[in-house]
């Protein structure tokens, strides 16, 4: 809920639009708990493209090696902007750090690998509970001040339940993501 309320909140911050900043203050009234507002982040006027660090547009290149070291750069500087530029950029888990600018330009297709061996279980909590499960695409630990921006698209390669069963008797098979029963 938290997350869901902070990734509006900053769709809603980046707007030029007056009402739009008052659907933001929106958002705050009448909750059932306090919550501080979420302030839009700022960062120093530094930036890299994640070419710079290798990184490879071809969707075969994998680029997790790059983007992160491109993060890992600008964090280390202070912070600011890791541009992903336009292209397909295939990738592992992406770890923000704090003060750092995730932007994707436009036509810019980052695509995150369903290769699982390279997201390593990781000890996490889910409603509560202390509990492990595979690492997330994209991720941040202790992090703060941080943003994805841009136009440019993260594809989570989503699995999708056919409704039907598969000759081998399964009722689960890769597909594109199509909206409907989906995890």
């Amino acid at each position: 809920m938290l997350m869901g309320l902070l990734l509006l909140a900053s769709c809603q911050a980046y707007s030029n639009s007056e009402d739009q900043t008052i659907e933001m203050e929106d958002l705050y009234k009448d909750l059932p708990f306090s919550m501080p507002k979420v302030e839009r982040p700022v960062f120093p006027d530094y930036q890299v493209s994640i070419c710079d660090f290798g990184a490879k547009s071809n969707g075969v290149t994998l680029n997790t090696e790059a983007i992160n070291k491109a993060i890992k750069a600008v964090h280390d500087k202070g912070g600011g902007k890791v541009i992903i530029p336009e292209g397909l950029w295939l990738t592992g888990p992406i770890v923000l750090q704090s003060n750092v600018n995730l932007h994707a330009e436009k036509n810019a297709l980052i695509v995150f690998s369903s290769d699982t061996s390279l997201y390593p279980i990781v000890t996490t909590s889910f409603e509560g509970l202390d509990t492990r499960r595979c690492q997330s695409p994209i991720s941040a630990i202790n992090a703060e001040n941080i943003a994805i921006t841009g136009y440019g698209v993260f594809d989570g390669l989503f699995t999708c339940k056919s409704g039907k069963a598969d000759p081998d008797g399964s009722s689960w098979r890769d597909q594109p993501y199509r909206g409907e029963d989906c995890i």
